[in-house]
């Protein structure tokens, strides 16, 4: 795993992920990177099924996460299920994004 980093608009200060060429908000192309380290559930849902899991496979555990940095993330939970409201720290992990509770 590997730190998450966000992009941070260096005109208006509107936070991305994933990165984009230019601000949704303001159109600039001046941007930082900022680490997201943790977050805030929102939302949680579980995949049964899907074209790589199979009926024998275990569920896939997928949280909308309120980045500390900012952006709402859509991340795979480590250990689940976790509820709403629940902190979690956060990471880069196969081309996505992780999260596991905090504690």
């Amino acid at each position: 795993m590997r730190p998450l980093e966000v992009q941070v608009c260096g005109e208006c200060d509107h936070a991305v992920f994933p990165p984009r060429l230019a601000c949704p908000r303001c159109h600039a192309r001046a941007w930082r990177r900022v680490t997201a380290e943790h977050g805030t559930i929102v939302e949680v849902t579980t995949v049964r099924r899907s074209a790589t899991i199979g009926p024998d496979d275990p569920p896939i555990e997928l949280a909308l996460v309120r980045s500390d940095a900012g952006p709402l993330l859509l991340a795979r939970l480590l250990e689940g299920p976790l509820e709403p409201g629940t902190r979690v720290a956060l990471a880069g992990r196969d081309g996505g994004v992780s999260a596991g509770a905090l504690g």
